[in-house]
């Protein structure tokens, strides 16, 4: 009987560290989108358009001298949006997601009936996907960051076909 209680006061203590946890992520998350997320937005549009801006100019410039800046903003750019917004947002969002396998992997079969219906409302409500939104609509991960990329390069390969054909009219 001793050992049974022990484990079920074992088996308390990991839950509400799980549900502690979880709450604590949503909450920093809905922070974050609270605080930041119209500046978000207008970044990731400046971001954008200065990227694509940056890479016309790069493709018309024939001295290297003259490809320095632009190249050097671009690097900075992606640098910039990459490692300070993109990872940092990724890893938030995967270790919120990743409060479902906690819960799951906690043996929450090995309890009493009362504690697996604990556990499964747990497992419930972690199913929500967290996400830091940049004016609610634009997600911030690296799924957003390589469509950015291939945005800004897919601009550079429209602008260097519309040059080629107007250079052998």
């Amino acid at each position: 009987m001793a050992s049974s209680e022990g484990k079920w006061k074992h088996f308390d203590k990991k839950i509400k560290k799980i549900v502690e946890y979880h709450d604590f992520l949503l909450d920093f998350v809905n922070r974050i989108n609270d605080v930041f997320s119209e500046g978000l937005l207008v970044y990731v549009i400046v971001i954008v358009l200065s990227m694509c801006v940056q890479m016309y100019i790069v493709s018309t410039q024939h001295s290297l001298m003259e490809l320095i800046k632009p190249l050097f903003y671009l690097t900075n750019a992606l640098v910039q949006y990459i490692f300070c917004y993109c990872l940092p947002a990724q890893a938030l969002s995967d270790e919120a997601d990743r409060t479902t396998e906690y819960a799951y992997f906690s043996r929450w079969y090995e309890n009493p009936s009362s504690a697996k219906v604990a556990q499964l409302m747990i497992l419930g409500r972690s199913q929500k996907k967290t996400h830091i939104l940049a004016g609610g609509i634009v997600k911030i991960d690296l799924e957003t960051c390589l469509k950015v990329l291939f945005l800004s390069l897919t601009s550079l390969v429209i602008k260097a076909k519309s040059y080629l054909i107007i250079s052998n009219q």
